[in-house]
């Protein structure tokens, strides 16, 4: 030999021929699922998030303007926490709203709410007068926002899921 070096010519692979596309086939609809799974996640936490400050933006609303006929009462209430949880995926409209009033959410009694079959309903009462109360007693009012949702599932199959997400806000009611 004179330095040069002798190649033994490469084996056909006909037997790996297809491999790579079925492994191709068998891993893209685990990534399918994977980014949709992903999609779905974050929808739901942005929906979460608008309930949750949708609750508190109506609880604080319904306690701050107490002493302001024209705007204080249920109705004012149910649409200010529907405006505040608008997002692309949900319309505030779908989100139905409840309004209590007590010492503690345990304790506390509905003074109103989007849902005709829960009683009292009434939109013109004002949800944070209570003139029965003692002196020095607190009372919070709590705002309950509720959407019933469903996933997006992934694209030609039947996997979607429904459940309800619920958020509540509280302020102290300001007697004076």
């Amino acid at each position: 030999m004179t330095g040069r070096s002798v190649r033994t010519p490469a084996r056909p692979r006909s037997n790996e021929r297809g491999a790579s596309a079925v492994e191709f086939a068998l891993l893209v609809p685990l990534l399918v699922m994977l980014v949709f799974g992903v999609i779905d996640f974050g929808i739901v936490l942005a929906q979460k998030q608008s309930l949750s400050s949708a609750a508190r933006a109506g609880a604080r609303y319904g306690s701050v303007n107490l002493f302001d006929p024209d705007s204080h009462n249920c109705g004012k209430v149910i649409d200010q926490t529907r405006a505040e949880a608008q997002t692309i995926a949900m319309a505030g409209t779908s989100v139905t709203v409840e309004v209590l009033r007590g010492s503690s959410l345990a304790a506390a009694t509905r003074v109103c709410s989007t849902d005709a079959s829960l009683t009292p309903n009434d939109s013109s009462v004002a949800p944070c007068a209570n003139a029965s109360l003692a002196a020095g007693t607190i009372e919070n009012l709590y705002v309950r926002a509720t959407r019933r949702d469903t996933t997006i599932g992934i694209p030609a199959t039947p996997i979607a899921a429904t459940f309800d997400l619920s958020s509540t806000g509280a302020f102290q009611c300001e007697y004076h």
